[in-house]
């Protein structure tokens, strides 16, 4: 019983990890989906700069 109870707790912590980690791949994606980041002056062209969000909004469910 006792090694069911500590399987639980590792699987809270790797949902809690998991779930902030899937946190930052969101705010990521909301940075690259917003057209205002692409506003600025670009010295070097690179296939993020290029689609101009349009992937990370895809991945959003923001199809605009």
């Amino acid at each position: 019983m006792e090694e069911q109870s500590e399987r639980v707790q590792d699987l809270k912590i790797m949902l809690k990890v998991l779930g902030d980690l899937n946190n930052r791949y969101k705010q990521a994606l909301e940075f690259y989906a917003d057209d205002n980041n692409y506003k600025r002056i670009k010295t070097i062209a690179t296939n993020i700069d290029m689609d101009n969000g349009k992937k990370a909004r895809e991945v959003l469910g923001d199809k605009q």
